[in-house]
């Protein structure tokens, strides 16, 4: 069982160690962990990559509407 204490959101960091131990079930300093360690940073990378693309895209598609409004 994990608890995550939602008052202190300083410790995000941890809770995220944590929470690798307990789904990969590896202990510190060892080749599992520090593959998951880096196989969920490829995951949170890419998704950051997909987000930034869509905000663009939308920020892009609202500029090409209001310079159609102001023809």
């Amino acid at each position: 069982m994990i608890y995550i204490n939602e008052d202190n959101d300083s410790n995000d960091q941890t809770m995220l160690e944590e929470l690798s131990h307990y789904i990969t079930g590896a202990s510190d300093n060892t080749g599992p962990f520090q593959s998951f360690a880096f196989q969920i940073s490829v995951v949170f990378a890419n998704k950051m990559d997909e987000v930034k693309s869509q905000l663009t895209q939308s920020i892009m598609s609202n500029k090409l509407v209001k310079l159609g409004e102001l023809v």
